[in-house]
């Protein structure tokens, strides 16, 4: 689902155009699974400032009575700088849990931007693999910020919210995770960038650096949200960690 147009801020967002809703799953603003797994959720965010500076403050909240051990589950998509000129557009995909009861909805106490080119969005999909031994998916979260001279490496996550084949912590190892079977993994990275800070967050697969997300700018007068995504071929029993290098920060 997307907006086509510049919208106000709602709790829920009722998105105009619905482009996919295989299941009807979706309805008029929430979306709320027929069938318990596990899902990958994605949502996205437009920002015009040409002729209004605006910060974004988006919210994914899955609540329900079955929704999961936690009850209510809240992800923030946001931005509190200001200072630049433009349209840009900032996203983010997480993994969780989901049972029929539970919904998923996405709110913004700011007004936003989108177009024909439907810059804001919301989508998701369950994520179930034919073969049981090809069920593999992990989300981890870090509930605090850091900052510091000194290199984090792994970087450390306090929040397991999806662990789906063991990999995550395997082998004894704390914040890898260890591939439990061979084959192609679409990788997510993100990281909040803290007022004034650079940001430098790498991904090593077997020690091997292969990916990051890099912010050299300092200029951001506020917090903002970085992400990326990748496929890699891992065998089983390779190792992926984070680092966040020194002299850098997160949020």
């Amino acid at each position: 689902a997307a907006f086509t147009n510049e919208s106000a801020a709602a709790d829920p967002l009722l998105y105009d155009t619905v482009l996919t809703n295989e299941g009807n799953a979706y309805d008029n603003g929430v979306f709320a699974p027929q069938v318990a797994g596990y899902y990958y959720i994605s949502f996205s965010a437009g920002v015009d400032t040409t002729t209004t500076q605006t910060t974004l403050d988006f919210v994914l909240t899955a609540s329900g009575s079955s929704c999961d051990v936690t009850g209510t589950f809240r992800s923030a998509l946001s931005r509190s700088h200001v200072n630049y000129e433009g349209i840009d557009t900032v996203s983010r995909g997480l993994l969780m849990y989901l049972n029929p009861g539970c919904s998923v909805s996405v709110s913004s106490v700011n007004p936003f931007f989108s177009s024909d080119n439907l810059e804001t969005s919301f989508s998701g999909f369950l994520y179930n693999p034919l073969l049981e031994a090809d069920r593999v998916s992990f989300f981890v979260a870090r509930s605090n910020s850091w900052s510091d001279n000194t290199a984090l490496d792994p970087v450390p996550f306090d929040r397991v919210v999806v662990n789906q084949g063991n990999g995550w912590g395997a082998d004894g190892l704390d914040n890898y995770f260890v591939s439990p079977a061979t084959g192609y993994y679409f990788i997510m990275m993100s990281a909040g960038a803290q007022n004034l800070n650079r940001v430098d967050v790498r991904l090593y697969i077997n020690e091997e650096y292969t990916a990051d997300i890099y912010r050299q700018s300092m200029v951001h007068q506020g917090t903002d949200f970085l992400s990326r995504n990748i496929i890699v071929h891992l065998k089983q029993g390779d190792r992926i960690r984070s680092e966040s290098t020194r002299l850098n920060s997160s949020h």
